[in-house]
């Protein structure tokens, strides 16, 4: 707890980065699978 204290913005940046990069993921994650479902429809 102590740390925690000690170290609130660096955590607090950790978590927002963690969620950027969640998000970032997820991202790639449908953008694949949107261009593996319908290839054609993005050549196109």
């Amino acid at each position: 707890m102590v740390t925690w204290i000690a170290v609130p913005i660096s955590t607090s940046e950790a978590l927002y980065k963690d969620d950027v990069l969640r998000r970032i993921r997820h991202f790639r994650e449908r953008s694949a699978s949107s261009l593996k479902l319908a290839p054609s429809g993005k050549d196109g």
